[in-house]
Order: structure tokens, then sequence, then C-alpha cells
């Protein structure tokens, strides 16, 4: 659930906070959290996964976060196993990728 005045909050798994990690949602440095609404985007958060997870991996509690932070989708470079809601990245660039995420909601609301 996005913050107010915004219509999505979605994680981005990053290395260097520009691009989508290669690493995939397993091991990114770091995730992003944005806002997004269909004007403009804001960074919500910052979590460094190295610390989050204790440097082991788990879908539990990716998905703990997913709830706790009422983040409504996961962007990823593949599928994901669990329940988790998301989107495969087409766009590697970040705010391409958020840009990209604008246009959506906009024509949307079209």
């Amino acid at each position: 659930m996005a913050d107010k005045g915004f219509d999505l909050k979605i994680l981005v798994p990053t290395d260097d906070g520009l691009h989508v990690s290669e690493n995939g949602i397993e091991n990114p440095r770091y995730y992003l959290v944005y806002n997004i609404s269909n004007r403009s985007y804001q960074l919500a958060g910052k979590v460094k996964c190295a610390d989050f997870f204790e440097n082991i991996f788990s879908f539990d509690k990716l998905k703990e976060l997913v709830v706790d932070e009422k983040i409504d989708l996961v962007v990823s470079n593949h599928t994901l196993e669990k329940d988790i809601p998301h989107e495969i990245a087409k766009i590697q660039e970040i705010n391409q990728l958020l840009n990209w995420f604008i246009d959506q909601i906009d024509q949307k609301k079209r």
C-alpha cells in the first residue's frame, strides 16, 4: 500500500543504486523502496540486505518485509517462487523503470 498521495509502492533490488541487481532478489546489496504516482516517484526507504537477512537469504523474511512495509510489488529479473507479487524488470536502469511505472499508472487513470 503506497503512502498517501501515491498509487504504488515497489521494492527494487540493486547493487549500485542505479540498476536493477543482476544478482536477483536473493543477493543484491540493497533493496530500495519507492512510492510512485502518475506524476512522480519518491524514495521511501533503503534496506541493506546483508544486515537484514544476516547473510542468509530467506523468502519468508522477504515476505515479512513486503508485508511490514506495505509493498505492493517487488521488481525482479526472474519469476519469484513464493506468493510475493512481482514484476519482471524489462528495463535495467532504475530511473527508467520508475518512469515506466509512472506511465502505466497515468494510462490507467485516463
